[in-house]
């Protein structure tokens, strides 16, 4: 993992500070859902390593059978999130699906550790790009949903009127990147 300024920490320090003003040292995880018979290997994490936000847009573009997600959280601190709301990335309409809290494998099988997950970009099975963002309560968690979706689409969706390319300065450079494969099923 890099040291210093990362790549996450200048995301949220430029245009989405004012939800997580107080989270500092952002990593981003690279994981697959095995589901459907599917299958990793080296050059697929290669592949999909992101270098800012919109390249990790531009994967979920064409993943060609792979269904990647990138999980943004803090180093060594666990968010008291109780409840992740989860909906379609740039949608206009709030999510209307919620997740509990889960507690997460460790580096062995028999590890565990509290889910410390600010927020999720993935690809679903149906190939539609998803968000999925936690809150204390499912009214916090809709609410920096909505932030964050908002957010995104200004930035990142060509097909909004909102679309602003020249503020991608703010949403790039290098950071500490995790690269492991979850089997659980994403909705």
């Amino acid at each position: 993992m890099s040291k210093g300024t990362s790549f996450a920490d200048n995301l949220f320090n430029s245009e989405i500070a004012p939800i997580w003003d107080f989270l500092s040292n952002w990593r981003v995880e690279l994981s697959f859902s095995l589901s459907g018979g599917r299958c990793v290997w080296k050059e697929l994490y290669a592949k999909y390593q992101p270098q800012s936000v919109e390249d990790i847009l531009n994967k979920l573009e064409n993943p060609r059978g792979s269904l990647p997600h990138y999980r943004f959280y803090c180093e060594d601190l666990i968010p008291a999130y109780k409840v992740y709301a989860d909906g379609r990335l740039f949608s206009k309409v709030s999510p209307r699906k919620y997740k509990e809290r889960q507690i997460r494998g460790g580096v062995y099988p028999w590890e565990r550790r509290s889910d410390d997950t600010v927020f999720e970009i993935y690809l679903d099975e149906r190939g539609d790009k998803r968000l999925t963002v936690g809150g204390r309560s499912k009214v916090e968690a809709k609410s920096n949903w909505n932030i964050l979706n908002t957010k995104l689409n200004k930035f990142f969706n060509p097909k909004s009127n909102m679309h602003f390319k020249s503020k991608l300065q703010h949403w790039s450079g290098p950071f500490g990147l995790v690269n492991c494969t979850s089997d659980r099923d994403i909705d």
